[in-house]
């Protein structure tokens, strides 16, 4: 059963917010599984703040004039995606510890882009991606036992990690086998990074623990040094990741030819990259599908 609660003054308003939600829900049970708690039914209200309460999901304050199509000030719709996934990751499946608290959030904030892109376009959903704007001052991953709990880049970052992943992987049937996957395997369980990211290891049968522990634990994000040497019609690159994590070598996109990107494989050492009829000006770094600094020289 779906409800909808609003104040009488804002019921005009409150509908057309409204009816995004049977599409969100179509969505998140394809993306990430079933909605838990239909017995509870779901619930979407007005409040003065927005949460994510169990089958309850407060949107925050309704503003008008309201339009549906570029949202209000407040990005209600958005609001609405955000608390919605959280039903999932933070209700279904939620953190041992409040220091995991990046896997609540940035799954929730992963499912806005996602509703952007599916519900929307991809242009919405990259526009989504470069408002994003992390600090990148401190990691993301608290410290246990202590209560020791950080916002800000734990929806930024944690956001742009995912879909960093996400395009890593580069098969989206395994993506969503994963997502839908860790809603199975630990539901209604309390869970630490370990547990997310062994699994994710075993399920895709690649050890990624050196990418969570530089995106995590570190408060800097990779950054890809390029070196370029024109000899004729060849452009000569060399390149190598420059990041805290000694053992780093997340494969990542370029232009190989102009405007196909391919992976290619960095590590901290040094490698060489010959480019037929391409100047330094081709060569680009698929940075708007992997989170990462650029360092040309």
């Amino acid at each position: 059963m779906l409800n909808y609660y609003c104040m009488p003054h804002d019921v005009a308003v409150a509908k057309t917010i409204f009816k995004h939600t049977k599409p969100m829900l179509a969505l998140f049970e394809k993306s990430f599984g079933k909605y838990t708690f239909w017995r509870d039914g779901f619930t979407v209200m007005q409040s003065p703040y927005p949460m994510e309460h169990q089958s309850a999901v407060s949107i925050g304050p309704i503003f008008s004039p309201f339009n549906s199509d570029t949202f209000d000030s407040l990005d209600n719709i958005r609001l609405m995606w955000h608390e919605s996934a959280h039903e999932w990751w933070g209700n279904h499946v939620t953190v041992k510890d409040m220091a995991h608290l990046w896997i609540n959030e940035a799954f929730a904030t992963y499912g806005e882009a996602l509703a952007y892109e599916k519900l929307y376009d991809k242009a919405a959903m990259f526009k989504y991606l470069k408002e994003q704007k992390p600090g990148n001052k401190e990691a993301i991953l608290g410290k246990t036992d202590v209560n020791d709990f950080r916002l800000g880049d734990v929806y930024s970052k944690g956001l742009l990690m995912l879909h960093t992943l996400r395009n890593l992987i580069d098969n989206d049937s395994l993506w969503f086998d994963l997502l839908r996957g860790i809603q199975n395997q630990f539901a209604f369980q309390t869970i630490t990074t370990n547990d997310l990211v062994n699994y994710i290891n075993e399920k895709t049968r690649t050890d990624y623990t050196y990418f969570f522990e530089q995106y995590l634990t570190k408060a800097s994000i990779p950054t890809l040094e390029i070196l370029f040497k024109r000899e004729g019609n060849v452009t000569r690159v060399k390149y190598r990741w420059s990041t805290e994590v000694e053992k780093f070598d997340m494969p990542v996109k370029v232009t190989t030819d102009k405007n196909i990107y391919t992976f290619i494989y960095p590590t901290k050492d040094w490698k060489d990259l010959e480019l037929q009829n391409m100047t330094a000006n081709d060569f680009k770094v698929d940075t708007d599908n992997f989170y990462v600094d650029v360092r040309k020289d």
